[in-house]
Order: structure tokens, then C-alpha cells, then sequence
């Protein structure tokens, strides 16, 4: 006779006629990112779904915007300052060490964040990529 399980926490075995079902929702919603255009970044804008979780960073990554990220995502620059114009309040809060870093970013806003601290959430966002950044080393002009 085979047993359902209704929960499966991580660390749980299945044992002996244990089952684990998976139900596989259809019609999840996965928000959609504008990114508005650039002229070196995205010169035409760019329209992506992304799965809630990731980076805004990660996106315009995955998606051929190749926006400048000096210090790889760690938070230790401002490179990939973006300003967030609808759904910002949809994004996770910022940690302190992002709110000092953006201190240092060039036309900081209200809207303002480092596009690899900042996580897509449920809600649909307008993206812009700043016109200056602030990167000695860049290899690209913007």
C-alpha cells in the first residue's frame, strides 16, 4: 500500500512505499523587466521575464545587457547602479553596506540600487541604467 506524504521538509527521507507528489502549478505569473534604453548598455531597451529571486543584475547578465559590475557582485562598488523607476517597493530591503555603497554612486535617487544586491520579487519593474557610472578601470565609455 503506498502512503502520501503531504510534507517534505529538506532532511526528510522517503522510506520504503513512501511517495512524494509534486504538483507543478500552471499560469504562474513571472515578472516582466523593462529596461530602458541605453545608448552602450541597451541601446533599443529591452523587455525580459525573470523568475523572482535573482539579481537585476543576473538578468541584464543572462539577457546580453552587459552592464558593468567591477567588483563581481559583491557589493564593493557602484558600477551597476540602476534606478529602479516602478516596482521598487516590490524588491528586498537594501543591507546597510548597499546603502553606503550607493552613497558613492553617481546621480543617486531615491529609486536608487546596485542592480546585484537587488532581487527581483513578484512585481513587474521599470529598469534604467544610469547615463555615468563611477569606474576608473572602465573598458567600455559611457
Amino acid at each position: 500500500m503506498l502512503r502520501r506524504i503531504s510534507q517534505l521538509s529538506i532532511g526528510s527521507r522517503l522510506r520504503g512505499n513512501d511517495v512524494l507528489v509534486v504538483t507543478l502549478k500552471r499560469g504562474i505569473e513571472v515578472p516582466q523587466l523593462v529596461f530602458l534604453p541605453h545608448p552602450v548598455f541597451c541601446p533599443e531597451g529591452a523587455v525580459v521575464e525573470a523568475p523572482s529571486g535573482k539579481s537585476i543584475c543576473d538578468v541584464m547578465l543572462e539577457n546580453d545587457i552587459e552592464i558593468e559590475h567591477a567588483c563581481d557582485r559583491v557589493c564593493a562598488c557602484t558600477t551597476c547602479h540602476v534606478l529602479v523607476r516602478e516596482g521598487f517597493d516590490s524588491l528586498n530591503e537594501p543591507e546597510e553596506k548597499e546603502e553606503d555603497m550607493l552613497d558613492k554612486a553617481w546621480g543617486l535617487e531615491a529609486v536608487s540600487r546596485l542592480s546585484c544586491q537587488a532581487i527581483v520579487g513578484a512585481e513587474d519593474l521599470v529598469v534604467e541604467i544610469p547615463k555615468y557610472t563611477i569606474n576608473h578601470a572602465a573598458e567600455k565609455n559611457h
